[in-house]
């Protein structure tokens, strides 16, 4: 069965992941969300990837919506503890 991965930030660093779930780890995982607060960074993120991965601009209502099995978390450093926090108090 497939890992259901939501990605928290759709900058630089998330391309890295991205390119990966969705290209040579595609037999295992597929990239489920992804979130951000700029709309325009996740539209960036699925043209430079060529994908449509459902966007979010609400951390919250990502997660109780795509039930994801796991989030990367490439947002800026300073928010990190806040995003793994809340996706541990939801068992993700």
């Amino acid at each position: 069965m497939k890992k259901r991965i939501a990605i928290a930030g759709a900058g630089t660093r998330a391309l890295c992941f991205g390119r990966a779930i969705l290209g040579r780890v595609k037999d295992y995982s597929e990239m489920v969300a992804l979130y951000d607060t700029n709309d325009a960074r996740m539209d960036g993120f699925n043209t430079l990837l060529k994908s449509n991965v459902p966007k979010f601009t609400d951390f919250d209502e990502m997660c109780d919506t795509i039930k994801p099995d796991m989030v990367i978390v490439t947002t800026v450093d300073s928010t990190h503890a806040q995003y793994v926090i809340a996706a541990l108090d939801r068992k993700i």
